[in-house]
C-alpha cells in the first residue's frame, strides 16, 4: 500500500554513485505518530535513484519541506556481537 506524507528533511541529502554509475541519494525523514504527549517520532530513510536522486541532492537541504510517497519497507537485524 503506497503512502504519502508531508514532512521536513531531517538532514542534508547524501549523494553517491553506484558501481554501475547510477546516482543514489538518501534522505532522512522524521514521521510523527500519535498526538499530544503521546507523539512518537520514527526516522525513515528514503532512497532515490537516477535523475530524481540528482535533483534531490541539488535542491533539498535539512529543514526543507518535502512530500514522500511510496511503499514503506521495514527491515530489522540483530548485531552479531
Amino acid at each position: 500500500m503506497a503512502t504519502a506524507i508531508l514532512t521536513l528533511v531531517g538532514r542534508d541529502p547524501e549523494l553517491r554513485q553506484s558501481k554501475s554509475g547510477t546516482s543514489v541519494c538518501e534522505l532522512a525523514i522524521p514521521v510523527d505518530t500519535g498526538y499530544g504527549d503521546n507523539v512518537t517520532t520514527t526516522w525513515w530513510r528514503a532512497t532515490l535513484f537516477g535523475k530524481k536522486a540528482e535533483a534531490a541532492a541539488r535542491y533539498l537541504r535539512k529543514g526543507k519541506w518535502v512530500t514522500v510517497s511510496g511503499e514503506p519497507q521495514v527491515r530489522t537485524y540483530e548485531k552479531r556481537d
